[in-house]
């Protein structure tokens, strides 16, 4: 599996300074928490190879998310969900990740228009134009050309918290004759 960083997704040569990501995502408890744990997994990552991330979103009502934005140390700006207006967006950033189903794809195209814009995506690109393309999702969908060429998809490129990755059976290890598995397809790690 592999952890990816939106540094080896950058549609430019990689540069020689810590990155300034954006992460762009809302939570909230109606439209849950996915969208922001997909975003500090890779704000994490990013922070750990030296780079920065800010997560600008909504955080209505979730406490346990609030309080786990702070436990990264990503610093947290917030705006209303669904706003991706020019005067909420960082002109300092090098890159923007945009993981949400209710931005307006035209609001994604116009940013990334100023800066390169990595849209996570479930299987509908929903008529996105961005830069790159993240889909994670076991099964890779079959995209339109605009989207196929920049498009990292399927179960290599599974968002894994660090803290997970750290649990994983060792090499060599033998599993018991009737493993368990605990798949969490949620926000959260119940």
């Amino acid at each position: 599996m592999v952890v990816v960083c939106p540094a080896t997704l950058s549609p430019e040569p990689p540069v020689n300074r810590p990155l300034r990501v954006i992460l762009r995502a809302d939570a909230g408890v109606v439209t849950g928490t996915g969208h922001v744990m997909r975003c500090l997994t890779i704000g994490e990552e990013l922070r750990a190879r030296g780079h920065e991330a800010v997560l600008l979103g909504a955080l209505d009502g979730v406490e346990w998310l609030a309080r786990r934005v702070v436990e990264t140390g990503i610093r947290h700006t917030a705006v209303e969900a669904g706003d991706l207006r020019p005067e909420t967006m960082d002109a300092s950033a090098d890159v923007v990740i945009v993981d949400s189903y209710s931005i307006a794809a035209d609001d994604i195209a116009l940013l990334n228009e100023r800066v390169p814009v990595v849209a996570i995506i479930d299987g509908d690109d929903r008529g996105i134009r961005a830069s790159a393309y993240l889909d994670s999702n076991l099964e890779v969908a079959t995209y339109p050309a605009r989207v196929a060429e920049r498009v990292w998809g399927g179960s290599r490129f599974a968002l894994v918290r660090r803290e997970l990755r750290e649990l994983r059976r060792l090499p060599g290890r033998s599993l018991p004759a009737s493993p368990t598995v605990l798949c969490v397809m949620g926000g959260s790690d119940p």
